[in-house]
């Protein structure tokens, strides 16, 4: 055998070491729940993240159910919730753990009126509308809110589930029901529906929106059988076909973008978590139903400091930890480095 066959071979097995590395790095920890092998293929459970959980009451200001549904972080770093049913928009402050509710129902007092939050560029904090008929634009600067009406354009129920914001600084509006994306200009609270009838008209399409690096603004696929990709420079749509993975109603309902790029979707109904790559459009369903598979598991999703992706629990009993494949080079563990090691020197001698 020549020395040039050898180190074919040789490099050969080296890749197969690297990618069976690579696959196995892709971790899913339940926090709270039941635990168990986290995939039949060998991907490891990781061990949960050490940490403290509190509570933090808030009965005594608000105690009505679904009360908000969506959350954004302003730019004085309070927390502010998208209401739902309540009739107030939530502010939560993290260094004292103090919570206010500041009353909007003079403007609106409806149930379900908005699902999903965004941070404008003006600082503003943007809420989707679900069954409400305006735009809710709320300043943590002085707690002041508005409705931009946006009936004359859209009025019917169930419209958005979930914002994003773009990198032309406009608001992106997930479509649940509408047949359309909505599109929100903080600017000049100017309103835009983009139609997709055409693509897609089914109802509950989509269940949040995430932003991706390339600036597109990618839409978990809720009854879609495919990932809403929608280019805000040019209000094109594209619906990436993955029906040939998963074709289950009520997939997933949170949408966070990893550290490596890809766009991380929470399971909803689909017993695994979606990834999905704006790069080259592919998407994988990683298989977590051996540690849980009930249905409505989490709604909502978001990435943590340390890169990890957190799902909210809606039935699930536990919190959500996913840790996504790093991108780019990886960094060899001293068994990889003895496995790459073997394989070259074993093909040397063949």
């Amino acid at each position: 055998m020549t020395i040039l066959l050898k180190i074919w071979i040789a490099l050969f097995f080296s890749m197969l070491a690297t990618v069976a590395y690579a696959e196995n790095s892709r971790t899913w920890t339940p926090l709270g729940g039941d635990t168990g092998p986290a995939h039949s293929a060998g991907r490891k459970l990781a061990s949960s993240p050490a940490g403290d959980f509190a509570l933090v009451d808030i009965s005594s200001t608000i105690s009505t159910d679904f009360k908000f549904l969506g959350v954004a972080t302003a730019s004085n770093g309070k927390i502010v919730f998208a209401p739902s049913n309540a009739d107030g928009v939530g502010v939560f402050d993290p260094t004292d753990n103090s919570f206010a509710l500041v009353d909007i129902s003079s403007t609106i007092s409806t149930d379900w009126k908005f699902h999903g939050a965004a941070t404008a560029s003006n600082g503003k904090i943007i809420f989707a509308p679900l069954n409400a008929d305006g735009v809710g634009v709320f300043d943590p600067t002085d707690n002041s809110f508005a409705l931009v009406d946006i009936s004359s354009t859209i009025s019917t129920y169930e419209k958005f589930q979930g914002a994003a914001t773009a990198s032309n600084g406009k608001i992106i509006f997930a479509p649940r029901n509408a047949d359309s994306v909505g599109v929100f200009d903080p600017t000049d609270n100017s309103f835009a529906l983009v139609d997709i009838s055409s693509t897609i008209s089914t109802d509950f399409k989509f269940g949040r929106a995430a932003t991706a690096s390339n600036g597109k603004i990618v839409f978990a696929p809720g009854n879609a059988d495919g990932v809403g990709v929608f280019d805000p420079t040019d209000n094109s749509f594209a619906l990436v076909d993955i029906s040939s993975t998963i074709s289950t109603d009520g997939k997933f309902s949170g949408a966070a973008t990893a550290s490596n790029g890809k766009i991380i979707f929470a399971p909803y109904n689909a017993d695994g978590v979606g990834v999905f790559d704006p790069t080259d459009s592919s998407f994988a369903l990683v298989d977590i139903s051996s540690t849980i598979s009930t249905d409505f598991k989490f709604i909502g999703a978001a990435t943590a400091s340390n890169g990890k992706i957190i799902f909210a629990p809606y039935n699930a009993d536990g919190v959500g930890v996913f840790q996504a494949v790093t991108s780019g080079t990886l960094s060899p563990t001293p068994s990889l480095l003895i496995v790459l090691l073997t394989t070259f020197v074993c093909a040397l001698f063949l």
